[in-house]
């Protein structure tokens, strides 16, 4: 089975018991539903995903090099999360040890993520649809900014999976839901910096600091990822550090309750 076709294999009900092809696996079974689909959720800090880990069963703990992992089920899923820490390279070794160690199928990262483009408010959804660095800079050797050798200039995320998600977060939780480039670097942005980064990058609807370097592993290992950020601070206006550090833990209810309903769809369908 291809990875990046996630969707042809996600559930697979047997009316009756015998033999079934799937790929060039054959089973043999009892009448029952068969899920093929391991999904790895990664975040950053524990309060991205702490509140979602608590609802794991059958939890596993394993910490490596550390990243903390956590494998169970969630939602009648296989599931593995992943706290990578915060930072580009942590991000890349942990989605690296993620798919070498666990193999998961589809990679979805949540985070909090600062708004840069106006009309972004505090506790908006961003799903991207495409990534990038925004401290990556190699345009006198004639690569796009933001681009890093020898990736493409932006990594794209998973279509069908964006479409489950935003339907859920529309009609589920009833989330104000912006699509678009997310940009990642290794600085927190506050207002002076904002403000000239949405200049260089002016199509970046939020900022964070891993989901491009999980990207261009996924993209590496042909994995489906995508990646779902909370606004917790806007970034070209005053006292966003006292913004994000008030609204940390309420971002991680956001995210808990909106996985949890679209595993929920998922499982439904």
């Amino acid at each position: 089975m291809v990875a990046r076709d996630w969707w042809k294999y996600f559930s697979l009900s047997i009316p009756e018991a015998g033999l079934i092809s799937v790929g060039s696996l054959t089973l043999t079974s009892q009448p029952r539903t068969f899920l093929f689909m391991k999904i790895a959720i990664v975040a950053a800090i524990p309060e991205e995903i702490d509140l979602l880990r608590n609802q794991v069963k059958n939890a596993k703990h394993e910490n490596i090099f550390y990243q903390k992992f956590t494998t169970g089920q969630l939602c009648g899923f296989d599931v593995v999360l992943l706290e990578c820490n915060m930072g580009k390279v942590n991000a890349a070794i942990g989605t690296t040890l993620l798919n070498q160690l666990y193999n998961p199928d589809v990679v979805i990262n949540i985070t909090s993520a600062g708004g840069i483009k106006e009309g972004i408010e505090l506790n908006d959804m961003v799903i991207a649809d495409q990534l990038c660095y925004y401290d990556v800079d190699l345009t006198p050797f004639g690569y796009e900014y933001g681009q890093i050798d020898p990736m493409p200039p932006l990594f794209a995320t998973d279509a069908k999976i964006n479409e489950i998600i935003k339907s859920v977060a529309i009609n589920d939780c009833g989330h104000n839901v912006f699509t678009g480039l997310i940009a990642t670097g290794d600085s927190f942005i506050g207002p002076k910096n904002g403000v000239i980064l949405a200049e260089k990058l002016p199509d970046a609807l939020a900022v964070e600091m891993e989901a491009a370097a999980i990207a261009q592993v996924c993209y590496m290992y042909h994995k489906p990822l995508a990646v779902v950020a909370f606004i917790s601070d806007l970034v070209t206006v005053d006292n966003n550090a006292i913004a994000h550090v008030d609204d940390l833990w309420e971002i991680d209810t956001l995210l808990r309750d909106l996985i949890i309903k679209v595993l929920q769809n998922w499982h439904e369908k």
